[in-house]
C-alpha cells in the first residue's frame, strides 16, 4: 500500500480501558491568560427605510480581527469580514 510507505504502522495493542473510569480532575490555581492583541467593537442599527440591518466593525488593537456574522434566519449565509489594525468598516 502506498500510504504504508510513509507511515510506520503500530503494533496490534491488546489493551482494555481501565475498570473504574473517572472524569480528570481540575488542576489547582489560576492560569494566567496571555493579553490579546485585539480590541474589538461593532455597532448594529436597523435601518427603518428599508428594514436591512447596518452594522460598523472596528479594530483599534494591534492584529487583524475576523469578524463573522450570522442571521436568524436559515436564508442568509453566514459573511465574515476582515479589519485591519486601526481600521473600521461598514455593511
Amino acid at each position: 500500500m502506498a500510504s504504508n510507505a510513509r507511515f510506520r504502522l503500530l503494533p496490534d495493542c491488546d489493551a482494555a480501558p481501565p475498570a473504574n473510569q473517572q472524569v480528570p480532575k481540575q488542576e489547582p490555581g489560576i492560569r494566567r491568560a496571555r493579553a490579546l492583541p485585539y480590541t474589538l467593537n461593532a455597532h448594529g442599527v436597523l435601518q427603518l427605510s428599508d428594514g436591512s440591518f447596518l452594522i460598523d466593525f472596528a479594530n483599534s488593537g494591534k492584529a487583524t480581527a475576523v469578524f463573522q456574522v450570522r442571521s436568524g434566519s436559515d436564508a442568509h449565509a453566514p459573511r465574515t469580514y476582515t479589519v485591519e489594525p486601526g481600521k473600521s468598516l461598514s455593511d
